[in-house]
């Protein structure tokens, strides 16, 4: 089985997205697909593969803080969380710009944590078995 491409995942994820944003308030053309795809695919390599889900959404949460900031509403319980007053502060740079930056820097201090991380991203993937007739 082949990876998809970037043009089949783009056809694969546009009616997701749209769907996803009708649901939840939010115009499509207000997702940063690229973005947020090379966050998921820099975190997974530099940090850990479990850390792309929590780290798209503390991203997302950050990017919501930083509009609620600047359209002067009260953030709610995000009051007071560094990520979201660093990226209401940032200007001209997104949560999720921030977010891939420091994915695309991260090093583990722990040596017990970098080289579990390190065996892990060396796993070999599991080979699907041929079907037979």
């Amino acid at each position: 089985m082949s990876r998809m491409s970037a043009d089949e995942a783009r056809r694969v994820l546009a009616p997701w997205i749209t769907a996803l944003g009708e649901h939840l308030g939010i115009p499509a053309d207000a997702v940063d697909v690229e973005g947020i795809l090379e966050l998921a695919a820099v975190t997974s390599k530099t940090v850990a593969r479990p850390a792309v889900p929590v780290t798209g959404y503390v991203a997302g949460y950050a990017a919501g803080y930083a509009a609620a900031s600047a359209a002067g509403e009260a953030p709610g319980a995000a009051s007071g969380t560094a990520l979201g007053e660093k990226s209401a502060a940032a200007v001209g740079t997104s949560p999720l710009a921030e977010a891939t930056n420091l994915a695309r820097t991260w090093t583990w201090e722990d040596p017990e944590i970098a080289a579990l991380i390190s065996r892990d991203v060396r796993k070999p993937k599991p080979q699907a078995e041929p079907i037979s007739a």
